[in-house]
């Protein structure tokens, strides 16, 4: 496995796969914002008609609401489980073959570089969205336990998350 680390295929996988997701968050997230700007409006027009009621417009915008905010949830809890998954098993894939280098008296560090070099790209390149999850990841995969070089090259990233 640790071969396939320096091709470019599963790491463009990787992020197609990430963007993808994200995407749809935000896509929600933007179509909420649209609609409560929308309910905001309709809202406003019903008081400037002095109207006791609701009308059906408003109804119908508030209903829009409810679902756009669980599907919302839904979204980011699958950005948030694909960013785990994905961090616990590039950690596991990783953490065997370093642990295979060091039975093996042939050590290459080239694919260990490339490895950790993409690692940094995409926490790096995620940075934002990895700020929602640093407390999870901090817990449930980068933990003491884990390799000292993996552990810097996400400490590096968290700082910067933490700069931002």
């Amino acid at each position: 496995m640790k071969d396939e680390f320096c091709w470019f295929y599963p790491w463009e996988i990787l992020q197609q796969t990430v963007t993808t997701v994200i995407g749809r968050a935000t896509k929600v997230e933007s179509t909420l914002k649209t609609a409560k700007r929308n309910f905001r409006d309709c809202k406003h027009e019903d008081e400037k008609r002095a109207l006791d009621e609701e009308s059906d417009e408003t109804k119908r915008l508030e209903e829009d609401i409810q679902k756009l905010m669980e599907e919302l949830d839904g979204a980011e809890e699958d950005v948030k489980r694909l960013f785990l998954v994905m961090s616990q098993r590039f950690v596991l894939v990783l953490q065997q073959s370093l642990d295979d280098s060091r039975a093996d008296s042939k050590t290459t560090p080239l694919w260990l570089r490339c490895t950790l070099e993409r690692l940094q790209q995409f926490l790096t390149l995620h940075r934002s969205r990895l700020r929602r999850y640093i407390r999870s990841l901090d817990n449930l995969i980068f933990t003491e336990d884990v390799d000292q070089r993996i552990l810097d090259v996400y400490r590096r990233c968290k700082i910067l998350v933490n700069c931002k």
